[in-house]
C-alpha cells in the first residue's frame, strides 16, 4: 500500500516537472516568435492566417457563439496592433485605447457573479484608467498603465473562478509581457493571445485541471478531456480566493498600483468623461 502511494507522488513529481518545462517552454517559444516576426513578417501573416482558420473551425466543431465571439474580437484587436504601422494604421490610432478599455471591462462579468467584488472594482478602476491616445505615441510611454495591466490580469487569471481551471493556460498570455514590461510589452501580449488560441479547442487544451469548481457560472466552460493537467490541479488546489491569503496581498499591491497610475495618467477614459460630465452641467 504504501509502496503504491510513494509511486503515485513520485509519477506525480515527475508530471509535475515535465508540465513545468513545458510550461516554459512555451514562453520561450512565444517570445521567439513575437521577436523574429519583427524581421520575418511572413511568420506574423502565417501566425494570423492559422489563428484565423483555427478560429472558424473551432466554431464550426461547437457553434459556440460566446466563444467565437470573444475569440474574434481579440483577434481583430491582435490585427489592428501587428498591422499598425502599415493597413490598420488610422484605426489603431483611434480605437485601440478604446479597445484596450473594453477588453478589460468585460473580465468584470465573472467576478460580478462569483461576488468577488475587490476584483470587480479593480478591473473598473483600470478600464477607467485606460489612455485613450494609447495609440498615438509609444506604448513605453504608458508604463504605469501597463504595468499595472500586467498585475491585474496575473491576479484575474490566477483567482477569478471562472479561470481556476484554466489558470496556467491563461497564464501564458500575460507572462510575456510582464517579462519585457519596459521593452515593446504589448507586442508579446499580442503575439501571446494568438498562440493560446492554438493551444484549447471547444472541449479540449493544455494547461487545464481536470478539477471542477463548485456551483458552475455562465461563464465556465466543462471540458471533456485535458492534457499536462498536472500542474494545473496542483495550482488548482490552491487559487480560491476565498480560502488564499495571498490573494489579499496581491489586492493591497494592486490598489496601490491603481492609486499610481491614477497619478501619472493624462487623457484617460475616467478623465474624458469627467470633463464631459463637467461640460455638460
Amino acid at each position: 500500500m504504501n509502496n503504491d502511494l510513494n509511486k503515485k507522488q513520485e509519477n506525480k513529481k515527475k508530471y509535475y516537472v515535465r508540465d513545468s518545462l513545458l510550461w516554459i517552454f512555451l514562453i520561450i517559444f512565444i517570445i521567439f516568435i513575437a521577436n523574429i516576426q519583427d524581421e520575418y513578417t511572413i511568420i506574423r501573416h502565417l501566425l494570423v492566417f492559422i489563428v484565423g482558420i483555427y478560429i472558424i473551425f473551432k466554431f464550426i466543431k461547437s457553434f459556440s457563439v460566446s466563444l467565437f465571439l470573444k475569440e474574434i474580437l481579440l483577434f481583430i484587436a491582435c490585427i489592428l496592433y501587428l498591422y499598425r504601422s502599415d493597413y490598420t494604421k488610422n484605426l489603431y490610432e483611434n480605437y485601440i485605447g478604446i479597445l484596450i478599455c473594453v477588453n478589460i471591462f468585460v473580465m468584470i462579468a465573472s467576478p460580478l457573479f462569483d461576488k468577488n467584488y475587490h476584483i470587480v472594482i479593480q478591473i473598473a478602476l483600470l478600464s477607467l484608467l485606460t489612455p485613450l491616445d494609447f495609440g498615438n505615441f509609444d506604448e513605453n510611454n504608458f508604463s504605469y498603465f501597463t504595468n499595472n495591466f500586467i498585475f491585474m490580469f496575473i491576479l484575474y487569471y490566477i483567482f477569478a473562478k471562472s479561470l481556476r481551471k484554466w489558470s496556467l493556460l491563461a497564464l501564458l498570455s500575460i507572462i510575456p509581457m510582464g517579462i519585457f514590461y519596459n521593452n515593446n510589452p504589448w507586442k508579446y501580449r499580442v503575439i501571446s493571445l494568438l498562440i493560446m488560441i492554438l493551444l484549447y479547442n471547444h472541449d479540449s487544451g493544455l494547461f487545464i485541471s481536470q478539477y471542477n469548481t463548485p456551483k458552475q457560472t455562465p461563464f465556465m466552460k466543462k471540458l471533456n478531456f485535458k492534457s499536462n493537467h498536472d500542474l494545473s490541479d496542483l495550482l488548482f488546489k490552491y487559487n480560491d480566493w476565498k480560502n488564499n491569503k495571498i490573494y489579499y496581498i496581491f489586492v493591497i499591491i494592486n490598489y496601490l498600483l491603481l492609486y499610481n497610475t491614477f497619478m501619472n495618467s493624462e487623457n484617460t477614459i475616467y478623465l474624458n468623461l469627467h470633463k464631459s460630465i463637467f461640460s455638460a452641467s
